[in-house]
Parts: C-alpha cells; sequence; structure tokens
C-alpha cells in the first residue's frame, strides 16, 4: 500500500515510507463466533442507549417457564407498585389455562394461533380485553397460541394452569 501526500497537508510524522511500511504490515485480527458476539454486544451497549424518558426490557433478561402441560409463560415485566404485568404466554395444540377471575383490566393479545374463552374465538390479530370483576372460563386452543397479555400480577397461590 502506498501513502498518498498532498501537496498542502505536510509529510506523515514518520515519513512516507514508514507509513506505507506499517500499513502494508497490518493484517485483520481473525475473532471467533464467541469473541465476534461479545464485542457486537459491548458496542451495541455503548452506542445504543435507549431515548431519554424510555427503557428496553431485553428478550435474555426473561426466560420461559412451564407452568402446566404444553403451557409456557415469559414474565416480561413485572411492577409491583402497580400490581400490573406484561406476560406472554405460549400455549401448544390442545394445552388448557384454568378457568379464572380478574380485579384488574386484563388484556390479551393473540399474536399466533387460536384460542377458544367459552365458545369465544380469537385468533391472530384479535385483542381480548376482561374488564375487573369478570370471570373467564377455561383457555383452550386446538391449533397452539402465542398470547402477549397485560394483567394484574397473580395472587401467589393463584396458577394459571
Amino acid at each position: 500500500m502506498t501513502v498518498e501526500t498532498h501537496p498542502l497537508q505536510p509529510e506523515p510524522v514518520l515519513g512516507v515510507a514508514v507509513a506505507a511500511a506499517l500499513s502494508d504490515a497490518v493484517r485483520p485480527a481473525e475473532f471467533g463466533i464467541r469473541q465476534r458476539e461479545v464485542l457486537r454486544e459491548r458496542i451495541l451497549t455503548r452506542i445504543s442507549a435507549a431515548p431519554p424518558g424510555t427503557f428496553t426490557i431485553r428478550a435474555a433478561e426473561s426466560q420461559w417457564r412451564r407452568i402446566s402441560t404444553g403451557v409456557e409463560i415469559r414474565i416480561v415485566r413485572r411492577e409491583k407498585a402497580t400490581g400490573r404485568q406484561t406476560v406472554m404466554f405460549r400455549l401448544q395444540p390442545g394445552s388448557v389455562v384454568v378457568a379464572h377471575g380478574h380485579t384488574q383490566e386484563e388484556e390479551c393479545l393473540v399474536l399466533e394461533g387460536e384460542i377458544e374463552i367459552g365458545g369465544h374465538v380469537l385468533r391472530k390479530g384479535d385483542l381480548h380485553i376482561a374488564r375487573p370483576g369478570a370471570c373467564h372460563a377455561p383457555i383452550t386452543t386446538r391449533v397452539g397460541a402465542l398470547l402477549w397479555v397485560t394483567s394484574e400480577i397473580p395472587p401467589p397461590h393463584f396458577s394459571p394452569a
């Protein structure tokens, strides 16, 4: 590689020949997959701070856990001060979430699949709202479903399936 000089710029401090030799001697570093991932995360962390007045909850901050046969939940966010939570439900075909009531409003968005609540069918994109005091019949699915639910934090003894 040659180092070009411009008539209006001074010669490099090391001299053109030394700068060219150093440039030719540098080889790109070869990183393994894990090293690339770590470096990428470090860079993204530094450059992708959430805008003022916002925060981000990363997918890696919570895990899916099985709560009954064919039913898994992922607690996305819990706000104990308000008693509210955002949870994802992953239901396998044929699974059931038991009947339950609500002390606060619940919103259930079907992201994938289909569910049935007491004969009422909800499909992808449908939003179901249960008002305070409402009681759900068991939630069933023939084909499986992925749900985004915002609701009250259930009491410790409650098992939704």
